[in-house]
């Protein structure tokens, strides 16, 4: 059973590097306009408003108002579905495609720079030992 004196070193380890503020760009980019991006993206730049409230598992009423920030932007374009106009499809604009692939570039740059500095196998001893703290504390409550 771990000590007193075990869980305060590792308290006060965590509370020095504070890996949430190391994978807070990762957040961000998976929230919010990120989010919308990136949905877009996989999804060849094509959804319904709908669809992408489903995704974020938000209301479609806060999907509006991202919406509304992006098209003022030039992120996105948004038009009504020619068969329902209740339907609004939203597509990703040049704009929008050259900000996810530049977002896209970024994250690919620093994982590239951590797996050169650190190495593969430990890349991969750190994912499998943060699946398995996960495991054991829970998954955190994803919050939008």
């Amino acid at each position: 059973m771990a000590t007193e004196k075990q869980i305060d070193e590792i308290l006060a380890r965590l509370k020095e590097i504070h890996p949430a503020r190391t994978f807070k760009e990762v957040d961000e980019i998976n929230a919010g306009i990120g989010a919308v991006l990136c949905l877009l993206y996989e999804s060849s730049g094509l959804l319904t408003a709908g669809k992408i409230s489903d995704f974020m598992k938000v209301s479609t009423a806060r999907v509006t108002v991202l919406l509304k920030k992006m098209t003022a932007k030039g992120l996105i374009t948004r038009e009504n579905d020619a068969a329902d106009s209740r339907i609004t499809i939203v597509r990703l604009s040049a704009s929008g495609k050259a900000m996810i692939d530049k977002i896209n570039r970024e994250m690919r740059k620093k994982t590239e720079k951590v797996i050169d500095t650190i190495g593969m196998d430990k890349m991969r001893e750190f994912i499998s030992l943060s699946e398995q703290i996960q495991s054991i504390m829970g998954k955190p409550e994803k919050k939008f």
